[in-house]
């Protein structure tokens, strides 16, 4: 079941499952209601699947509403029905999760190191995905982005965020918010995400970009599932969205 979950899941469309660098960091954008947060869990599923070791730290929900999100998350990619093999593999991959939360405006970075350095030094746990749930970039973002970078890389960890996108922030042709402009170039990988019609829209900005290997996918919002068309941009034919990509991703390199 775990190999026909990794082998079906929705992220190989847009080379997701090609894992950033230690110290490396990625980014979910949308606006508020859209899906960033259903979109990380997914993001740690799929790691978890694999046996990789995913700390999810909070800022806004309690541990409680974060590991609801996962069993959620988690049904809606397996499909089947309950069963005690689907038991058994849920057991299994919550071993690769633990879920840190802060109150909100208590997070800082010397804080969040010093519980992290518990965690590894005591051999509880040893992350290698870093994702944080509500960070706000606001001034001296990029100092902070910087050194969250450099505690990852020293646990030999990566990271993901999600970013709010602002209905009152100017945005440019492709939805990045201005005043984002000067961190773009610390992501490795933007995933956009958009709602089209009764569809969920994603793209994935950044060095893949760069490197001619840009996707767009269609999800089913519900479950963040392939839609019918869900793959619907070709290999073989660039599109308007795949030139705009590559120009993002000449940026943030």
């Amino acid at each position: 079941m775990k190999e026909k979950m990794l082998r079906n899941h929705p992220f190989k469309q847009i080379n997701l499952d090609q894992a950033l660098p230690e110290g490396g960091c990625g980014g979910i954008l949308a606006r508020a209601g859209v899906g960033k947060t259903a979109m990380l869990v997914q993001l740690a599923l799929y790691s978890m699947l694999q046996g990789k070791d995913v700390l999810h730290v909070s800022l806004h929900d309690p541990v409680q509403k974060v590991s609801l999100w996962y069993r959620e998350r988690f049904l809606a990619l397996t499909a089947i029905d309950h069963g005690n093999v689907l038991k058994d593999l849920w057991e299994e991959i919550q071993g690769h999760r633990f879920i840190m939360t802060f109150q909100v405006g208590r997070f800082s970075i010397p804080v969040f190191k010093e519980r992290l350095t518990d965690l590894t030094a005591q051999g509880i746990f040893h992350p290698k995905l870093i994702l944080i749930d509500g960070y706000r970039f606001e001034e001296g973002a990029r100092e902070a982005l910087l050194a969250l970078k450099c505690l990852s890389k020293a646990q030999g960890a990566s990271l993901w965020f999600t970013v709010h996108i602002h209905r009152d922030v100017p945005v440019n042709h492709q939805g990045i918010p201005e005043n984002l402009r000067e961190i773009l170039d610390l992501f490795d990988k933007i995933l956009m995400l958009e709602m089209a019609g009764p569809d969920l829209h994603v793209r994935m900005l950044g060095y893949a970009a760069k490197h001619g290997i840009v996707r767009s996918m269609t999800l089913d919002p519900s479950t963040l599932l392939l839609t019918e068309n869900g793959n619907d941009l070709p290999t073989d034919r660039r599109t308007k969205c795949d030139r705009d990509s590559q120009c993002m991703g000449d940026s943030l390199d």
